[in-house]
């Protein structure tokens, strides 16, 4: 399972590794220049007769950068150009060192700290590499200065770039980019991905993301806090093998429950639980006002059962259905209620759906029209949730996140990792913010970024397909956070493996995600066994 941590937790670990065991800071600039280097040489071939022009600044990046520049120097006719974007007597410490090696070196050093060099454009077109070792990862805000005029020129001449731990202008710790970025082609970045790098916007401007060892010991590496990204052979272990046996039945392998579904808004409550069984459920049942049953049989999958509970005039679920649905509930291994729901404009429908979050007593997903619902309240439902005696999992989107915590969408987007695990901490609960690289987190702290999934999920009822297999997970006896995880893994999975048999991510519709949870699931348990 791969690690990404904030700049702050790198920061850190730089600074155990330099004080408690030992290893100059220099020492970890020459095994990330070398990184560098080595990236360098197996992505653009050989370089013999090449020009790569780096752009170097005043910190440690530019430091790596000057590093890199010697190294590079003693390759057989390779031409090196540096450009620095500061003054020499405001070098930090380190990066002042690998200048001055690098002057006697004979390294070509221009300083650029005021004007670019004439004919820049010209320069940069002739160049085969451009490397960006201008701003590491403390950077914040917006870029300025001559470096700032340079970002257009490098799209224009559409060279190559490496950038070096993170390209210049990225925010490390949300992915934001204030006002114009770097571009790279590949970012070689050392230890650990940065959080922000596998967010968007920033994601796009990091290109191939390659992760190197820079010589950092594991106790360092295992650093407290730090975000997992899960790959498939973690999920695979997760989530159990049907294995041949006579011990393999129905039972084994949970009694999902559902509440979902409202006059006009069926569709939600079919996706939600057909894909709880295409994700593994031994047994699904399906509650929904009896004003829709009718046509929720006529399109169900015949694998899940379907019953009816009293139901308002406007065709959603009454509060009279209180006492059924909970008694229900306690044959189950977990529910999902929302998808669907409607009622948050029916006072009996918000009060049923309130009551039976507190009272519910087996592991939850609460999703959709039910988060609408819970956001209504005075404290947006923080209260309701906490007192929850079984494990909870929240599944907004940015919107209902923004409602949850009282803020605009806006600004949900603008730092989707804070919005995450501010959620956890209020809610006290487990909380998935869906969206391209959906974030996990929970109230202990724990969070999970996802790397699966395309635009053409972008769709409607993919979020439903994503309740109905997490639920599914919960009802299998999996943890809630690793639940949330491995559902948010799966269900991007199937999703990719659906856009490839399409060959295109447009027109891909839920069901056709529901119908690779099987593949996405077998394709994560065979990584397993490697």
């Amino acid at each position: 399972m791969i690690t990404a941590v904030t700049p702050l937790q790198m920061r850190e670990m730089d600074r155990r590794t330099i004080e408690d065991y030992m290893v100059p800071g220099l020492v970890l600039m020459e095994q990330a220049a070398l990184r560098v280097v080595e990236e360098i040489e197996r992505h653009e071939h050989c370089l013999s007769g090449k020009t790569v022009v780096i752009l170097a600044g005043k910190g440690n990046n530019g430091g790596d950068g000057l590093a890199a520049a010697r190294i590079l120097s003693t390759r057989s006719n390779v031409n090196i150009s540096v450009w620095c974007f500061a003054q020499v007597e405001d070098f930090g410490p380190d990066c002042k060192t690998q200048y001055d090696i690098a002057k006697a070196y004979g390294v070509d050093l221009v300083d650029v700290s005021r004007v670019l060099p004439p004919h820049a454009l010209a320069m940069l077109a002739g160049a085969d590499l451009v490397v960006d070792a201008v701003y590491g990862t403390g950077f914040i805000g917006t870029l300025n200065g001559t470096f700032v005029q340079l970002i257009p020129l490098l799209r224009e001449t559409n060279c190559r770039v490496c950038s070096v731990d993170v390209p210049s202008g990225v925010n490390a710790s949300t992915g934001e980019i204030g006002g114009d970025a770097v571009s790279a082609t590949y970012t070689v970045t050392f230890a650990c991905p940065k959080i922000g790098m596998l967010q968007y916007p920033a994601a796009t401007n990091v290109g191939e993301l390659i992760v190197v060892s820079i010589g950092m010991p594991h106790e360092v590496m295992c650093s407290k806090g730090a975000a997992i990204v899960p790959e498939a052979a973690d999920i695979g272990r997760l989530v159990p093998r049907r294995a041949a046996g006579r011990d393999s039945n129905k039972g084994r392998f949970g009694h999902v429950g559902v509440i979902a579904g409202s006059r006009g808004m069926i569709g939600a409550a079919c996706m939600c639980s057909y894909a709880a069984v295409k994700t593994g459920a031994g047994l699904v049942t399906l509650l929904a006002a009896d004003t829709i049953v009718d046509a929720l049989m006529a399109n169900m999958s015949w694998s899940v059962m379907v019953r009816g509970l009293a139901s308002t005039s406007e065709g959603t679920v009454a509060y009279a259905a209180l006492d059924a649905a909970l008694g229900m509930a306690n044959k189950w291994g977990a529910c999902a209620i929302g998808p669907g729901l409607s009622g948050q404009n029916t006072p009996d429908t918000s009060h049923f759906v309130l009551e039976f979050i507190a009272r519910c007593p087996v592991p939850l997903l609460i999703d959709a029209d039910a988060l609408t619902i819970l956001s209504a309240e005075p404290d947006q439902g923080a209260s309701v949730v906490k007192q929850r005696s079984g494990v909870t999992v929240l599944t907004p989107h940015p919107g209902e996140m923004g409602r949850l915590l009282g803020i605009p969408t806006a600004e949900v987007q603008e730092d989707r990792i804070s919005a995450v695990t501010n959620a956890a901490t209020k809610f006290q609960c487990t909380v998935l913010l869906k969206g391209t690289r959906t974030l996990v987190a929970d109230e202990c702290g724990n969070m999970a970024i996802n790397t699966t999934s395309n635009p053409g999920m972008a769709t409607g009822g993919s979020g439903d397909v994503l309740s109905g297999i997490i639920t599914t997970l919960l009802g299998q006896e999996i943890a809630p956070f690793d639940s949330a995880y491995s559902g948010a893994y799966i269900h991007g999975l199937a999703g990719d493996i659906a856009a490839a048999n399409n060959g295109s991510t447009t027109g891909l519709a839920a069901p056709e995600i529901i119908d690779q949870i099987p593949s996405a699931i077998g394709q994560c348990q065979q990584k397993a066994e490697i």
